[in-house]
């Protein structure tokens, strides 16, 4: 099973973690979202952005989400914030976040590239 798969088939799970820890949006991107994710050496990364309410004690928070990925999904994990990937003119996600699992107040989705070009061209 590919990575991008196990992740989407633990959708569940990584929105209650997002919840938890206060995170409006998580996207995967990197290796794991595509054929070039090696089971035995790659890690996942994913881009966080929290919510307003998350904003005190952020280190914290941050921290504690890494350490549940990882223990969900028994691998390494680097979270990259948001706002250090976006630029200051656009709200978009960065072009190199393909496949994302998201949560929007408490309802989670997952989205891969081919929904983000076609939400995108509207």
């Amino acid at each position: 099973m590919a990575m991008a798969e196990t992740i989407s088939a633990r959708r569940d799970d990584v929105a209650r973690l997002c919840q938890a820890h206060g995170v409006r949006r998580l996207d995967v991107f990197g290796s794991a979202t595509s054929d070039q994710f090696d089971p035995d050496t790659s890690d996942i990364d994913f881009i966080v952005e929290f919510g307003p309410a998350a904003q005190q004690q952020l280190f914290v928070r941050l921290f504690h989400l890494k350490q549940a990925l990882e223990a969900l999904f028994a691998r390494p994990v680097d979270l990259v914030m948001a706002g250090a990937c976006a630029t200051r003119t656009s709200s978009k996600p960065p072009s190199h976040a393909r496949a994302g699992v998201c949560t929007h107040a408490n309802r989670s989705c997952l989205k891969t590239s081919a929904t983000r070009r076609h939400s995108s061209s509207r």
